[in-house]
């Protein structure tokens, strides 16, 4: 099975044990812009190191297999949890663009204190038709 998107989000590394290891992460899958997919997926061991050389925004494909297993807790009653399980990290994108920002600097000109103004309330115009009859008034709205 193979997911194309583009890297959200990079969650936990849990170290299970000595020689097993998982990196859960997002995977942004776009292809209906008005209905955007973020999907959970995990990378183990060897795989993760290919995961944390992306950045985030960058295009991948990934080749994963779909795992499911039951789980039955102690009063009898059976959950399925499903694992996206990551055996290939492709990037299709070498280099995100991203832009840089700088912060605007202010400065004060020299020798004049900085001085609040303070703000000036303007009555509001009054309308006769707001919150009261509206015998007269005819409109187009069909309610």
């Amino acid at each position: 099975m193979q997911i194309k998107g583009k890297l959200h989000a990079v969650l936990e590394h849990k170290q299970i044990s000595d020689t097993f290891s998982t990196l859960s992460f997002v995977i942004l899958v776009d292809d209906n812009p008005q209905y955007p997919e973020y999907i959970s997926v995990q990378a183990t061991n060897e795989r993760i190191a290919a995961v944390q050389q992306l950045q985030i925004g960058q295009e991948v494909t990934l080749d994963c297999n779909l795992k499911g297993r039951p789980w039955t807790n102690k009063e009898g009653v059976t959950r399925y949890f499903n694992t996206i399980d990551v055996w290939r990290v492709t990037p299709t994108q070498q280099q995100v663009h991203q832009p840089q920002y700088q912060q605007a600097q202010y400065q004060q000109p020299q020798g004049q204190p900085m001085q609040q103004q303070p703000m000036q309330q303007q009555p509001m115009p009054s309308n006769p038709n707001f919150g009261g009859d509206q015998q007269n008034h005819e409109d187009d709205l069909p309610f």
